[in-house]
């Protein structure tokens, strides 16, 4: 599933089952993609896409207008919409606009909208609307790692459809992302194989607390969305740690803090740090429930 611009890895399955719905002309007007973060649930969208609509022999072919245009998310009968912020009415309203308009090329219009579960209410209600009533020929992919967060009403008027990786597809995801120089099985069990984390993790675009947890090797943090930032940088450190320590320097990801790395090893044997590794891996899924004022002293004690 390459081209030089598109690589899909996995979900053999789901690609699969639309073959076989396009074959026996049973495809649904909306499906939800659910999974985890970063596993390819917007690309198998647009994958899905091309091979519903590409005129070739053995779709999709990746190579054809319409592919390159789905693929570049600029064909006019692709609607891709995708925000990290709430996905308001007015977006809605045009899609509702578009989606009612003749067909410009592919047999199938598409709407890709990537976290479904960030819509408004307002704008939950609107696209309820079309979903009622969905115009002919057009397919709707709602795509989130939160379904707990969507609609029920909404939710009820899709096919659900799950996502997920095995252990080597996650691992030939990673090697995509690095170009394969990384420890691998260490930033799966960091990440807990979420591979938007993992994706921060290999490219060293964490969060921009990342500079001051580095700095001060202390975590007091009274949100536990933080405090699980904070336990994920803090993790990304120790295992820096390990890997100078073992004379694998470079493997380091937070290389712009080589000099903080080098000191703090220094002042602990290898299996001190592979302690405090296990620990905070002990840690970090239980932040979901433990105290947080008992979480930070527990923190700072690894850390001492």
């Amino acid at each position: 599933m390459k081209n030089n611009n598109f690589n899909l890895i996995g979900h053999r399955k789901v690609i699969d089952y639309f073959k076989v719905l396009r074959k026996h002309n049973r495809l649904a007007h909306a499906y939800m993609f659910t999974g985890k973060k970063g596993i390819g649930k917007r690309k198998a969208a647009k994958y899905i896409a091309m091979m519903l609509n590409c005129g070739e022999d053995n779709p999709p072919c990746l190579n054809c207008p319409d592919c390159r245009q789905i693929i570049s998310g600029a064909h006019p009968d692709l609607i891709d919409i995708s925000s990290d912020k709430f996905i308001k009415i007015d977006e809605i309203r045009m899609i509702e606009k578009r989606v009612f308009l003749k067909n410009r090329g592919l047999a199938y219009k598409v709407v890709i909208i990537d976290n479904a579960d960030m819509l408004t209410p307002e704008a939950g209600n609107a696209f309820l609307k079309t979903l009622e009533e969905p115009p002919k020929d057009t397919l709707f992919f709602l795509i989130t790692s939160k379904p707990e967060n969507m609609l029920g009403t909404i939710k009820s008027r899709a096919q659900k459809l799950w996502f997920s990786l095995s252990l080597p597809e996650a691992r030939e995801c990673l090697d995509n992302l690095s170009g394969g120089g990384i420890d691998r099985e260490l930033v799966l069990k960091i990440s807990e194989s979420d591979l938007s984390r993992a994706s921060e993790l290999v490219s060293g675009k964490l969060p921009a607390i990342r500079k001051r947890v580095i700095e001060s090797l202390s975590v007091f943090a009274k949100q536990r969305g933080k405090l699980k930032e904070s336990v994920f940088i803090l993790l990304t450190f120790l295992r820096d740690c390990l890997l100078l320590k073992t004379n694998n320097e470079a493997l380091v990801i937070n290389s712009d803090f080589r000099e903080k790395i080098y000191r703090y090893q220094k002042k602990f044997t290898l299996e001190s740090i592979e302690d405090k590794i296990t620990s905070l891996m002990v840690l970090y899924p239980a932040l979901d429930n433990i105290n947080i004022n008992l979480a930070n002293n527990f923190l700072a004690n690894i850390l001492e």
